[in-house]
């Protein structure tokens, strides 16, 4: 995978920032799209960000897909088993992925000349000065063919943030929720004049009326006639 240096400015971004007995858990967290259009029988991709900045442990996140339509949605990183040692104690977590924040490695930390880890862009973000290290998921949408078109489905992701501390316990863990809409769309446009098909049973029937109304008059003049006769003589 290349090494792409990319900042992005984005106006969805959102992080907290929690402080405990000298623990500093930060989770931020950007969704780049709300809408994923996708064409019946292909794929479409989005991507969430990830960064720790302000906090002093380790972020691990765990994605959880609660609702979706009946497709083969994934996601990459994929769900995996990870073995950590917290302060000597082996534990065995799963996860997608995590952040470490600068305070712990500082070749997180970019500079105005530094590129980006493989897996990490720069983001902006209002009152954080220079770039802003983030990790991502991609998020792969395949639509099965002979989907209907411009109908809409709703996807949920829940990413849950897991911090840990003595003997390998959760210190602390957090929930933020991605909601998102997808849409089955056409790249290829097409119009096309559609006649109404003529009803032949429409025409059928006002024939029949005119009939009757013919036989009507008819009728009436014949009883007209005769009438007349009866007067005459």
């Amino acid at each position: 995978m290349k090494k792409i240096a990319l900042i992005l400015v984005f106006v969805l971004l959102m992080s907290s920032f929690v402080f405990a007995q000298g623990a500093a858990y930060n989770l931020g967290t950007m969704q780049k799209d709300k809408v994923i259009e996708v064409e019946p029988g292909k794929s479409a991709t989005t991507k969430i960000y990830f960064y720790n900045i302000w906090g002093n442990r380790i972020t691990h996140i765990k994605l959880d897909l609660v609702e979706k339509p009946d497709w083969n949605i994934e996601t990459q990183p994929e769900l995996h088993n990870v073995t950590l040692n917290v302060t000597g104690v082996i534990i065995h977590v799963e996860e997608n992925l995590y952040t470490v924040p600068c305070s712990i490695d500082g070749k997180w930390c970019p500079t105005d000349d530094t590129k980006p880890m493989e897996g990490v862009e720069y983001l902006t973000a209002s009152g954080v000065d220079g770039k802003v290290p983030a990790k991502y998921v991609t998020i792969t949408v395949h639509a099965p063919s002979g989907t209907p078109l411009w109908k809409e489905y709703p996807l949920k992701i829940v990413a849950t943030a897991n911090w840990y501390g003595e003997a390998g316990m959760v210190a602390l863990s957090q929930q933020r929720d991605f909601d998102y809409t997808i849409k089955t769309v056409t790249r290829e446009y097409s119009e096309q004049i559609v006649e109404e098909k003529k009803n032949g049973w429409m025409y059928v029937g006002i024939f029949a009326i005119m009939v009757a109304v013919i036989l009507i008059i008819l009728l009436i003049k014949k009883r007209k006639t005769k009438s007349w006769k009866k007067r005459k003589f």
